[in-house]
């Protein structure tokens, strides 16, 4: 059990560093205006109790809107009450709600640039199966 246990922690500490070389479509744009922009919200990951299947979102015409003031606008029932937003490192976006600061919603993101996505993932909230919304950079 104690094996178990180091090679899973070890695996947890260099796993992270090890990458495949050569192209990976992804490419390297400065956080916040990578961000920037109208993102249409169009799938959300759900599952049940397994790995989750990516599924349309309803109704459609979602949207989030980041602004260079790092203000934001939205339409999605999970952001619709921030009113700002502030990159907190290359992963991580904090939402800030009209209501209270104290409120933010602190979510994970990554940019497909090359695809035109945008991926969150809720950090503060457990989802067992794990939670990720999908949106399209509008053009």
């Amino acid at each position: 059990m104690r094996r178990l246990f180091f090679l899973i922690l070890s695996i947890a500490f260099i796993g992270p560093g090890c990458s495949k070389s050569g192209n990976t479509g992804t490419v390297t744009v400065p956080h916040s205006k990578a961000l920037t922009g109208k993102w249409i919200f169009a799938e959300q990951k759900i599952g049940n109790g397994g790995p989750g299947e990516w599924l349309p979102v309803q109704p459609a015409n979602q949207y989030v809107l980041f602004k260079p003031d790092s203000s934001v606008n939205s339409n999605v029932s999970f952001l619709n009450t921030a009113t700002g937003y502030s990159i907190v490192d290359s992963n991580r976006v904090k939402f800030l709600p009209v209501s209270s600061p104290s409120l933010s919603s602190l979510m994970m993101y990554k940019i497909d640039s090359v695809k035109g996505e945008l991926t969150l993932s809720p950090l503060e909230l457990l989802c067992i199966e794990g939670c990720s919304y999908k949106f399209r950079l509008q053009k």
